[in-house]
């Protein structure tokens, strides 16, 4: 009765093999069966990897488009100063010159 439940078991092994998607060993009365990846699987892996690679990719390219943009806002930023500068000097100049004006006007 023993050898037939041994052969059954290594009966299993051998088609278990022979379907290619898992191996088998035994040992004993025992049946140990190691399934292996499906291509099912490795297929979900790697969509799952490429959508990973492409979101780092979004995450980058979306990081330099705000350095970018910081850097065009500080560009305008300093020229927008530095109008404003020239412009608060042509203020100081006409204030300047309208208080000699006035000197001038009371003599």
């Amino acid at each position: 009765m023993r050898d037939n439940n041994n052969n059954n078991e290594k009966y299993l092994i051998d088609f278990l093999k022979k379907v290619g998607s898992m191996r088998g060993s035994y040992s004993g009365s025992q049946i140990v069966i190691f399934a292996s990846k499906d291509k099912k699987d490795e297929k979900i892996e790697k969509k799952r990897k490429i959508k990973n690679l492409k979101d780092k990719i979004r995450s980058q390219k979306r990081t330099i488009e705000l350095e970018v943009e910081n850097r065009r806002l500080r560009d305008r930023i300093d020229g927008l100063k530095s109008g404003i500068n020239e412009l608060t000097a042509n203020l100081e100049n006409l204030k300047k010159k309208s208080d000699n004006q006035k000197k001038d006007m009371s003599y």
